[in-house]
């Protein structure tokens, strides 16, 4: 079995699953590859992977958004949401402000460098009623996280991107 996924599904969703297949289907082949869409679905329409994980953005619909590309051949399961964008329930807690996307429309921003990723926070944030003025290009979420860290912008991160976990 082939699997394609972007970056970020590698650690929180690809590998466990290629490790728990490892321990229940031993016989069972595995082989991954990192590959963001529309390449992803290329590979699957050529028959080179046989499961492509992707998030779908306005470029990049995927192919149910596609189907005269894919001829209604292929099946698709939502696994779960990249991004929320909904108020916490019931009222915030007294020391923790309720903070909309639109509140940080005049921070510095800091998006990851191409493809799905950037898309889907240009997106978000102009669902929300702005142009995010971004000024960095991360390609590492935890590059992204360190820089969010050291005060140089705002950046929306995957629920799926953990920063690595350094020495204790």
């Amino acid at each position: 079995m082939a699997v394609a996924g972007f970056s970020t599904t590698l650690s929180a969703l690809i590998l466990p699953a290629v490790a728990r297949l490892r321990e229940t289907r031993p016989l069972l082949r595995t082989s991954l590859a990192e590959v963001d869409p529309p390449e992803s679905f290329s590979m699957l329409h050529r028959g080179e992977t046989d499961v492509v994980i992707s998030a779908d953005t306005a470029r990049n619909p995927g192919p149910a958004g596609d189907e005269s590309r894919f001829d209604g051949q292929f099946h698709r399961v939502p696994l779960c949401e990249t991004l929320r964008h909904r108020p916490p329930r019931g009222p915030p807690a007294p020391r923790e402000p309720r903070l909309l996307l639109a509140d940080l429309a005049e921070e510095t921003w800091i998006f990851a460098t191409t493809g799905m990723c950037h898309d889907i926070g240009v997106a978000a944030c102009t669902a929300a009623g702005f142009t995010p003025q971004a000024s960095h290009a991360i390609g590492d979420w935890d590059a992204t996280l360190a820089a969010v860290r050291l005060g140089l912008g705002v950046a929306l991160v995957p629920r799926m991107a953990k920063p690595a976990r350094g020495p204790r």
